[in-house]
């Protein structure tokens, strides 16, 4: 329907849309994960244990200009050691949203939800761990 609209433009919202799923959101919390981690390191390939992070829900919320809604997010965190499950950790409603209101991509305010979960689950487990 985009395409009718203006020639492509769909077609870069879908790319967009998997380049933001494959990489920037999983960026975004990875980076603030490891900012407010105390001595937790994220790398991928073999390790002792294993945190896999799913994403149960996304709510990409709006802004018009005169009226906004953040971004919502739900996420899984599980941690595996071999095909043993350590635990399960749930992730509700990581509100995002740019400075300033400056967030009129659904892209960016999702970005902006994956970096609070990440800033937030860092400083939860560095607190629990210690």
């Amino acid at each position: 329907e985009m395409n009718e609209e203006e020639a492509e433009k769909g077609d870069k919202w879908v790319e967009d849309w998997h380049k933001d799923k494959e990489e920037n959101f999983p960026r975004r919390f990875e980076e603030l994960f490891s900012k407010y981690s105390d001595n937790i390191s994220i790398s991928e390939g073999e390790a002792d244990v294993v945190m896999i992070v799913k994403t149960t829900f996304i709510e990409p919320g709006f802004n018009v200009g005169v009226m906004r809604r953040p971004s919502l997010v739900d996420l899984t965190i599980t941690f595996k050691k071999g095909e043993e499950t350590l635990a399960v950790i749930t992730i509700n409603d990581a509100p995002g949203n740019a400075a300033a209101g400056y967030d009129f991509d659904a892209g960016l305010r999702i970005q902006e939800s994956y970096a609070k979960a990440g800033k937030e689950f860092g400083k939860f487990l560095t607190k629990k761990v210690k």
